[in-house]
């Protein structure tokens, strides 16, 4: 199946853009740590040429770009989540205008409640960015913000949607550690990744090896509610430390194919949910992997694309775990986003709808 949308052939088109040459559906756009940039990786799967959009200046020493999210009128959204976790907060939400043009950015939103903001939606339902604001156990913050953020990418206005208990509330399974998120094919719901709070539990709590868990965020209502910990799934490997979250329509009509990249077990899973949102099975779809994550899915080429932060590189495969391959090195890319071919866009107006993964 196909998903995502089409634009014709128009979109097939060779241009030209700060010197490089793009055609055709799919270009990858990403976050690069090592540069401080906004990257482009053209015609994956084929030249996969890479080269610099735009290098953010000016937002400070410890700038770390992180997720990267397309707005409807083509403006781009990127995190910033520095390390070491600050009191005050240095992290950040950036808006970058004119990415293929003459690129700028201003600062939407920093410091405090904003403090990791791992993974991001855009819902078009609330207007809102949505962040999964993760700050992580390790560090002791007076003001820290477990949960997810809603914030205004016009305005900068925040808002805690869903607000962790602080510690943790037992019994497990319990929500601890939100990372991933997708919105649901088939409703205004997401899927929505908790790494630490599942059965399986090591005895440490400072242990990040503990049971994942799936849960369906609601924005409207700011409610989390468990779909399945991961915990058990599969007997003997308890999936512990999600890398990204995918969700797409199954082959069963109203069923959802919800695909997890897990870097403790180098693997990549399918997990089937039905037309009510219960769980069905679970199988491997990939193994042998070098920790992946930001796992993502480029609608124009039916791929699966994902990072690998031990060996500096980005990878993709079809759906079904044939296919894989490289497409760059030398790179820690940390979020992706996918267009057609980037003056294309200019050309035909088509800036809103440059991204499709992240609509309802």
């Amino acid at each position: 199946m196909k998903h995502g949308f089409m634009f014709g052939k128009a979109l097939l088109v060779v241009t030209t853009l700060a010197g490089s040459a793009y055609a055709g559906l799919g270009d990858i756009v990403f976050t690069d740590e090592f540069t401080d940039s906004v990257m482009l990786l053209a015609d994956p799967g084929g030249a996969n040429t890479v080269s610099n959009l735009y290098t953010f200046t000016g937002v400070g020493a410890d700038f770390r770009p992180g997720d990267i999210i397309a707005l409807p009128g083509g403006d781009y959204i990127v995190a910033n989540n520095p390390l070491p976790v600050l009191d005050p907060s240095t992290a950040s939400i950036e808006r970058v205008t004119d990415l293929f043009g003459s690129p700028s950015h201003w600062t939407v939103t920093s410091s405090d409640p904003v403090q990791y903001p791992l993974r991001m939606q855009y819902d078009s339902g609330i207007g809102q960015v949505i962040a999964v604001n993760n700050p992580g156990s390790d560090f002791n913050l007076p003001n820290r913000f477990e949960g997810i953020l809603g914030v205004d990418p016009d305005t900068g206005t925040v808002s805690e949607l869903y607000s962790n208990p602080i510690p943790p509330q037992d019994p497990r399974p319990r929500y601890q550690a939100g990372s991933g998120m997708w919105p649901d094919p088939f409703s205004g719901l997401y899927f929505h990744m908790s790494n630490n709070g599942g059965e399986y539990f090591t005895g440490d709590p400072g242990d990040e090896n503990q049971g994942s868990q799936i849960y369906m965020f609601d924005p409207v209502a700011g409610t989390v509610d468990l779909a399945i910990d991961l915990s058990f799934v599969i007997p003997g490997t308890p999936i512990t430390r999600p890398g990204g979250i995918v969700a797409l329509p199954g082959d069963t009509p109203g069923w959802r194919d919800v695909y997890l990249a897990d870097l403790e077990t180098d693997s990549i899973y399918k997990i089937r949910f039905d037309d009510n949102l219960d769980y069905v099975d679970i199988s491997v779809v990939l193994d042998g992997l070098e920790n992946p994550s930001s796992l993502d899915f480029n609608p124009f080429t039916n791929k699966l694309v994902w990072a690998s932060p031990l060996e500096d590189r980005i990878e993709q495969a079809n759906l079904d775990g044939t296919g894989w391959e490289i497409l760059a090195t030398g790179i820690k890319a940390r979020g992706f986003e996918f267009i057609p071919a980037p003056s294309t866009i200019a050309l035909l107006g088509l800036g809103g709808l440059i991204s499709s993964r992240r609509r309802r």
